[in-house]
Protein backbone atom coordinates (compact mmCIF):
# COMPACT_ATOMS: atom_id res chain seq x y z
CA UNK A 1 0.00 0.00 0.00
CA UNK A 2 2.83 2.37 0.86
CA UNK A 3 4.60 1.68 -2.43
CA UNK A 4 1.36 2.32 -4.33
CA UNK A 5 0.94 5.61 -2.46
CA UNK A 6 4.54 6.59 -3.17
CA UNK A 7 4.13 6.19 -6.93
CA UNK A 8 0.60 7.61 -7.07
CA UNK A 9 -1.12 4.33 -8.05
CA UNK A 10 -4.42 5.25 -6.41
CA UNK A 11 -6.26 2.29 -7.87
CA UNK A 12 -3.86 -0.05 -6.08
CA UNK A 13 -4.10 2.01 -2.88
CA UNK A 14 -7.89 1.66 -2.96
CA UNK A 15 -7.69 -2.05 -3.78
CA UNK A 16 -5.21 -2.71 -0.94
CA UNK A 17 -7.48 -0.91 1.54
CA UNK A 18 -10.33 -3.17 0.40
CA UNK A 19 -8.12 -6.24 0.83
CA UNK A 20 -7.18 -5.07 4.35
CA UNK A 21 -10.89 -4.63 4.99
CA UNK A 22 -11.39 -8.21 3.84
CA UNK A 23 -8.77 -9.41 6.34
CA UNK A 24 -10.60 -7.52 9.09
CA UNK A 25 -13.80 -9.30 8.00
CA UNK A 26 -12.08 -12.65 8.49
CA UNK A 27 -11.12 -11.47 11.99
CA UNK A 28 -14.77 -10.51 12.72
CA UNK A 29 -13.66 -6.90 13.22
CA UNK A 30 -16.71 -5.18 11.74
CA UNK A 31 -15.70 -1.64 12.69
CA UNK A 32 -12.36 -1.95 10.92
CA UNK A 33 -14.10 -3.49 7.88
CA UNK A 34 -16.35 -0.45 7.56
CA UNK A 35 -13.56 2.07 8.26
CA UNK A 36 -11.09 0.60 5.77
CA UNK A 37 -13.76 0.30 3.07
CA UNK A 38 -14.70 3.94 3.69
CA UNK A 39 -11.03 4.91 3.34
CA UNK A 40 -10.88 3.03 0.01
CA UNK A 41 -13.79 5.18 -1.20
CA UNK A 42 -11.95 8.39 -0.30
CA UNK A 43 -8.75 7.65 -2.24
CA UNK A 44 -8.03 10.57 -4.60
CA UNK A 45 -7.53 10.21 -8.30
CA UNK A 46 -9.26 8.31 -11.07
CA UNK A 47 -10.63 4.96 -9.93
CA UNK A 48 -12.21 2.36 -12.22
CA UNK A 49 -15.98 1.79 -11.83
CA UNK A 50 -15.36 -1.72 -10.54
CA UNK A 51 -13.07 -0.33 -7.87
CA UNK A 52 -15.70 2.24 -6.97
CA UNK A 53 -18.14 -0.64 -6.40
CA UNK A 54 -15.88 -2.97 -4.40
CA UNK A 55 -15.56 -0.79 -1.26
CA UNK A 56 -19.36 -0.47 -1.17
CA UNK A 57 -19.62 -4.25 -1.16
CA UNK A 58 -17.09 -4.42 1.68
CA UNK A 59 -18.93 -1.75 3.66
CA UNK A 60 -22.11 -3.81 3.31
CA UNK A 61 -20.32 -6.89 4.61
CA UNK A 62 -19.14 -4.90 7.64
CA UNK A 63 -22.66 -3.67 8.39
CA UNK A 64 -23.94 -7.22 8.07
CA UNK A 65 -21.32 -8.42 10.53
CA UNK A 66 -22.58 -5.73 12.91
CA UNK A 67 -26.11 -7.08 12.38
CA UNK A 68 -27.32 -3.77 10.90
CA UNK A 69 -29.62 -4.94 8.10
CA UNK A 70 -30.75 -1.43 7.14
CA UNK A 71 -27.22 -0.15 6.47
CA UNK A 72 -26.29 -3.47 4.88
CA UNK A 73 -29.07 -3.29 2.26
CA UNK A 74 -28.07 0.19 1.02
CA UNK A 75 -24.48 -0.61 0.09
CA UNK A 76 -25.00 -3.45 -2.44
CA UNK A 77 -27.33 -1.12 -4.35
CA UNK A 78 -24.61 1.54 -4.31
CA UNK A 79 -22.10 -1.02 -5.58
CA UNK A 80 -24.41 -2.35 -8.31
CA UNK A 81 -24.84 1.03 -10.01
CA UNK A 82 -21.28 1.49 -11.39
CA UNK A 83 -21.05 -2.24 -12.19
CA UNK A 84 -24.26 -2.06 -14.22
CA UNK A 85 -23.28 1.11 -16.05
CA UNK A 86 -19.72 -0.04 -16.84
CA UNK A 87 -19.68 -3.86 -16.90
CA UNK A 88 -16.46 -4.11 -18.93
CA UNK A 89 -14.59 -1.10 -17.59
CA UNK A 90 -11.37 -2.30 -15.99
CA UNK A 91 -7.79 -1.20 -16.40
CA UNK A 92 -5.66 -3.95 -17.93
CA UNK A 93 -3.16 -3.46 -15.08
CA UNK A 94 -5.83 -3.80 -12.40
CA UNK A 95 -5.68 -6.72 -9.95
CA UNK A 96 -7.01 -9.92 -11.49
CA UNK A 97 -10.05 -10.05 -9.17
CA UNK A 98 -11.39 -6.84 -10.71
CA UNK A 99 -11.37 -8.35 -14.20
CA UNK A 100 -14.06 -10.82 -13.07
CA UNK A 101 -15.95 -8.63 -10.62
CA UNK A 102 -19.47 -7.99 -11.86
CA UNK A 103 -23.10 -7.71 -10.71
CA UNK A 104 -23.37 -11.51 -10.36
CA UNK A 105 -20.29 -11.61 -8.11
CA UNK A 106 -21.70 -8.75 -6.06
CA UNK A 107 -25.01 -10.57 -5.71
CA UNK A 108 -23.30 -13.78 -4.59
CA UNK A 109 -21.23 -11.84 -2.05
CA UNK A 110 -24.36 -10.14 -0.75
CA UNK A 111 -25.82 -13.55 0.13
CA UNK A 112 -23.32 -13.94 2.98
CA UNK A 113 -24.34 -10.51 4.25
CA UNK A 114 -28.02 -11.40 4.26
CA UNK A 115 -27.19 -14.56 6.17
CA UNK A 116 -25.03 -12.67 8.69
CA UNK A 117 -27.73 -10.13 9.50
CA UNK A 118 -30.47 -12.71 10.01
CA UNK A 119 -32.03 -12.96 6.54
CA UNK A 120 -30.85 -16.44 5.58
CA UNK A 121 -33.95 -17.13 3.46
CA UNK A 122 -33.01 -14.21 1.18
CA UNK A 123 -29.48 -15.59 0.98
CA UNK A 124 -30.81 -19.03 0.01
CA UNK A 125 -32.84 -17.49 -2.84
CA UNK A 126 -29.81 -15.56 -4.11
CA UNK A 127 -27.55 -18.60 -4.03
CA UNK A 128 -30.15 -20.80 -5.73
CA UNK A 129 -30.41 -18.23 -8.54
CA UNK A 130 -26.64 -18.04 -8.86
CA UNK A 131 -26.29 -21.83 -9.02
CA UNK A 132 -29.08 -22.16 -11.59
CA UNK A 133 -27.46 -19.58 -13.87
CA UNK A 134 -23.85 -20.77 -13.51
CA UNK A 135 -22.32 -22.42 -16.57
CA UNK A 136 -22.00 -26.19 -16.04
CA UNK A 137 -18.30 -26.24 -16.95
CA UNK A 138 -17.43 -24.11 -13.90
CA UNK A 139 -17.45 -27.11 -11.58
CA UNK A 140 -15.22 -25.55 -8.89
CA UNK A 141 -17.44 -22.45 -8.73
CA UNK A 142 -20.55 -24.61 -8.50
CA UNK A 143 -19.01 -26.61 -5.66
CA UNK A 144 -18.16 -23.41 -3.82
CA UNK A 145 -21.69 -22.06 -4.26
CA UNK A 146 -23.29 -25.38 -3.24
CA UNK A 147 -21.19 -25.38 -0.07
CA UNK A 148 -22.30 -21.83 0.73
CA UNK A 149 -25.91 -22.81 0.05
CA UNK A 150 -25.64 -25.88 2.31
CA UNK A 151 -24.38 -23.75 5.20
CA UNK A 152 -27.01 -21.09 4.55
CA UNK A 153 -29.85 -23.65 4.52
CA UNK A 154 -28.79 -24.53 8.06
CA UNK A 155 -28.97 -20.85 9.11
CA UNK A 156 -32.63 -20.38 8.09
CA UNK A 157 -35.53 -20.20 10.53
CA UNK A 158 -36.40 -23.80 9.54
CA UNK A 159 -33.06 -25.55 8.93
CA UNK A 160 -33.12 -28.60 6.71
CA UNK A 161 -30.10 -30.78 7.58
CA UNK A 162 -30.97 -33.43 4.99
CA UNK A 163 -30.99 -30.86 2.20
CA UNK A 164 -27.75 -29.35 3.49
CA UNK A 165 -26.11 -32.79 3.44
CA UNK A 166 -27.34 -33.47 -0.09
CA UNK A 167 -26.04 -30.08 -1.27
CA UNK A 168 -22.71 -30.67 0.42
CA UNK A 169 -22.30 -34.05 -1.19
Amino acid sequence: TEWAQAVGDYQMVSYMLVRKSNIALLDDDATTVVELAAAARRVPGAISPKLVALPSQQTARGWALLGDADHFRADPDTAAEPLSRHPDAVDENAPVYLHHYDVDTLEEQSASGYRACGHAETAVAILERQIASAPEHLVRDQGHQLGKLANTVLATANPDPERAIALGL
